[in-house]
């Protein structure tokens, strides 16, 4: 049984673009840090913090993209009324209630 929420999965996968936004804000605090332009310790926690942003939206990215390539080469099926009624048929008939 599926547990996760559902995704639609023909679409484009924004997660990647979050993905390198937070790569690019890490590397701007590591540069920041390297010049000394603000003090270390808080460039460093800033830069970690994007940097496991930047995996997090980057493994979700990955999921969609895993997902819609799962789905590459397949068309979409359509069923009829009809053929949904003879495959949605009972296969035996209920069998009436015994009285005690």
């Amino acid at each position: 049984m599926l547990l996760r929420k559902y995704e639609m999965p023909w679409r484009r996968a924004y997660e990647a673009y979050a993905g390198l936004a937070w790569t690019l804000a890490s590397v701007f605090f590591i540069f920041a840090m390297v010049r000394s332009v603000v003090p270390w310790p808080l460039t460093a926690g800033l830069a970690l913090l994007c940097v496991m942003l930047a995996f997090h939206r980057s493994g979700q990215a990955l999921g969609v993209l895993t997902v819609r390539a799962s789905l590459c080469g397949r068309a979409m099926a359509f069923i009829t009324p009809n053929a949904l009624r003879k495959l949605c048929a009972d296969p035996k008939p209920s069998l009436p209630r015994l009285r005690l």
